[in-house]
């Protein structure tokens, strides 16, 4: 069962949490920004939120051709 989990965080918070996570390394060795991750998962969802507010505005039919 998956969960989505909203939060907020102040940047401060975010170069804790990437110093945190930053410490860790995947199996292959390779590091992983957290805060690369973050940044685009935030940008990913200002994103859908343009999309989802554009189709908003559609009509039922063109919401149907824009899927």
């Amino acid at each position: 069962m998956n969960k989505k989990i909203t939060v907020s965080l102040t940047s401060k918070q975010v170069k804790e949490l990437t110093k945190i996570m930053e410490k860790d390394l995947d199996e292959c060795g390779r590091k992983i920004s957290m805060e690369y991750l973050i940044r685009k998962a935030v940008d990913d969802y200002i994103i859908m939120q343009k999309k989802l507010n554009r189709m908003a505005k559609l009509s039922a039919a063109d919401r149907a051709a824009e899927m």
